[in-house]
């Protein structure tokens, strides 16, 4: 039995009147362990284990109060970009997110100079020449829809827990989507030296949403196609362009399933801008 001078730590429990016991509880004794109880080494058990409780209640504390500042925060304004070849349903999904967010959509097939429509009518591939200004206008674009949403203060927008706006695009390869992310790749029509596409992608943050899946999955899709200008037979050629962001190291990068149904590929899309810092 340890003992405390000599009586046994039973025995002081008994001597301790009810009014000094609930003392030690308000203090924050427990166990049967107090303040100024000692072990046989002298060392004070109470007060450690009260230091310690005291030292996770604060970092608990603190945690809290970090998650509400960032969740009172109004949510910074991003361009996500739906990306894939053609047939793979990025306008379709594009166009889904959007409406989710409460965002705009712009398909950038519709901001394609009547040139590069033109060549892709006739089965002609584009060249990197050709996509480059196409490119910076999409991002122009994006630009253009977010400073309008910053213009508007709308209690529609005061409400969205995600500003900004979604892009269907190819993006097919990592310099295309660097052009996206607005780091300027060359010049064209479309290049402005002051504006924002030629420096950092800071006043924008961008994210792709990369719709995968198998060759044959894809040749059906483009068959069923009608009315668009994109033919099946190139379909061979998109996949020979495309750089897989997943495999060049890029970050804000979400993959979704092809052959998932619409609202799997939302919940895919979601979950992953999740994980990457976006509250949707």
């Amino acid at each position: 039995m340890v003992t405390q001078n000599g009586i046994d730590h039973p025995q002081l429990d008994a001597l301790r009147t009810e009014k000094e016991h609930h003392l030690h509880h308000e203090r924050g004794d427990v166990g049967g362990q107090y303040h100024d109880q000692e072990d046989i080494d002298g060392i004070r058990i109470g007060d450690e284990h009260f230091k310690a409780a005291e030292k996770a209640t604060r970092r608990q504390e603190a945690a809290e109060l970090s998650r509400e500042k960032d969740e009172e925060k109004p949510a910074e304004p991003v361009l996500v970009v739906v990306m894939g070849v053609s047939g793979c349903g990025k306008s379709t999904l594009g166009a889904a997110l959007a409406h989710t967010f409460g965002i705009p959509f712009v398909d950038a097939d519709s901001l394609h100079p009547k040139s590069n429509v033109d060549k892709m009518s006739n089965g002609i591939p584009l060249t990197d020449e050709d996509r480059q200004p196409w490119l910076e206008r999409v991002r122009a674009e994006a630009l253009r829809a977010v400073k309008e949403q910053s213009e508007s203060h709308s209690q529609e927008s005061a409400g969205r827990t995600l500003k900004g706006i979604v892009v269907g695009c190819s993006a097919l390869k990592r310099s295309y989507r660097d052009v996206l992310r607005g780091f300027n790749q060359g010049r064209s029509a479309f290049h402005q030296p002051n504006s924002e596409i030629s420096g950092s992608s800071s006043a924008l943050p961008t994210y792709f949403v990369h719709i995968r899946g198998s060759r044959d999955a894809l040749m059906k899709r483009m068959e069923i196609r009608k009315g668009h200008f994109m033919k099946a037979g190139m379909l061979e050629s998109q996949l020979q362009t495309l750089e897989p962001p997943e495999e060049t190291g890029e970050q804000n990068v979400v993959t979704v399933d092809l052959e998932k149904s619409m609202d799997e590929q939302i919940e895919q899309a979601k979950e992953g801008l999740r994980k990457l810092g976006l509250r949707v």
